[in-house]
C-alpha cells in the first residue's frame, strides 16, 4: 500500500469536485503543499504526512508546479477550474520548516520540471533527506544535487521494460513504485541505494 500520494494539476481532468470525492473515498493519503481553493485559500489536501517507521518518523511533503499555459488553454482551466497553485518555493517556505519540526526526516514528492526543482533545491535542498521528481526527464535531472533527486520519463529511440519494486525508504516508509525503465538491474539497484 501507498503511505502518502502527491496530488498534481494533472490528478484534475474530471475535475476539482471528482478528483476530491475520489481521493476521499479512497485509503490513499493525499498531499499538496500548494493546491489551494481559489476562493478561500485554504489547501485542499494535507501538506504533508508524517509516517512512523522502523522508530523513527518521516515527512512525506508534496508539491507541484503549475502547468506551461493554464492561462491560455481552455481544456487546463476547466479542469482546474476553482483551484489556485501556489508557486512550490512558497508552499515549501510555509510549510517545511513545520513538517521538520514533527519529524526525523523530509521527503518532497514534487511534479514539475527541472527549472522549478532548482530554486527548491538551492534553498530548501538542506532540509529535504530526498526529492522523488515527477513529469520530467530523468536526463534533465540534478545528477549530483543535495539532497539525491530520483526521477522518471522516457529517452527517444529506447526499449523501455515495466517493473515493480518494493521496499523501505528512509525512516521505514513503505515504498511500491511501478518503473518503466531501459534498465531493469540498474534502475533496481539506484532506487534501492537512493532509498537505503
Amino acid at each position: 500500500l501507498y503511505d502518502a500520494v502527491n496530488v498534481s494539476y494533472r490528478d484534475f481532468r474530471l475535475g476539482k469536485a471528482a478528483t476530491i470525492a475520489a481521493l476521499k473515498d479512497s485509503k490513499l493519503v493525499a498531499i499538496s503543499a500548494n493546491l489551494l481553493d481559489a476562493q478561500t485559500g485554504e489547501l485542499l489536501f494535507k501538506p504533508y504526512a508524517v509516517l512512523n517507521r522502523g522508530g523513527e518518523r518521516v515527512a512525506v511533503l508534496g508539491a507541484t508546479e503549475a502547468p506551461a499555459g493554464l492561462e491560455v488553454l481552455p481544456h487546463l482551466l476547466a479542469q482546474l477550474a476553482g483551484i489556485r497553485i501556489e508557486p512550490p518555493l512558497e508552499a515549501l517556505a510555509k510549510h517545511l520548516s513545520r513538517a521538520k519540526a514533527e519529524a526525523d526526516r523530509v521527503l518532497l514528492l514534487y511534479y514539475g520540471s527541472p527549472a522549478g526543482l532548482r530554486p527548491i533545491i538551492s534553498g530548501h535542498g538542506s532540509s529535504l533527506a530526498a526529492v522523488l521528481a515527477g513529469g520530467t526527464r530523468p536526463e534533465l535531472l540534478p545528477t549530483t544535487a543535495e539532497p539525491p533527486v530520483v526521477g522518471t520519463g522516457e529517452l527517444e529511440g529506447t526499449t523501455y521494460e515495466e517493473s515493480s519494486l518494493e521496499g523501505y525508504g528512509p525512516g521505514g516508509a513503505a515504498v511500491m513504485l511501478n518503473l518503466l525503465t531501459d534498465n531493469k538491474n540498474r534502475t533496481v539497484s539506484e532506487i534501492r541505494n537512493i532509498l537505503a
